[in-house]
């Protein structure tokens, strides 16, 4: 599994701890963005940097976590424009 599949899968497991539908893909996001990379988007959260994210229910933060290493590189890789496919 590589980065990217394993990055969907670790979202969709935080999702069902929030009652939220998978996702059959990550969606795209913008480059350098706290609120709007593929991971912040599919979960509705901040990613500060890339080792922890807030998770927001109505601008309120429900739930900080500290993703794993292969979720960190993929954000890391995504900034570095590795995956042009997830870019808008």
């Amino acid at each position: 599994m590589n980065r990217k599949e394993f990055t969907l899968v670790w979202v969709n497991r935080v999702r069902k701890v929030f009652n939220k539908k998978p996702l059959a893909s990550l969606p795209k996001g913008i480059i350098g963005s706290a609120w709007k990379c593929p991971v912040a988007l599919a979960l509705g959260a901040e990613v500060a940097d890339d080792s922890y994210i807030s998770i927001r229910e109505n601008g309120v933060v429900v739930k900080i976590t500290e993703p794993p290493i292969s979720v960190c590189k993929f954000i890391l890789d995504f900034d570095m424009g590795k995956y042009p496919e997830l870019v808008r």
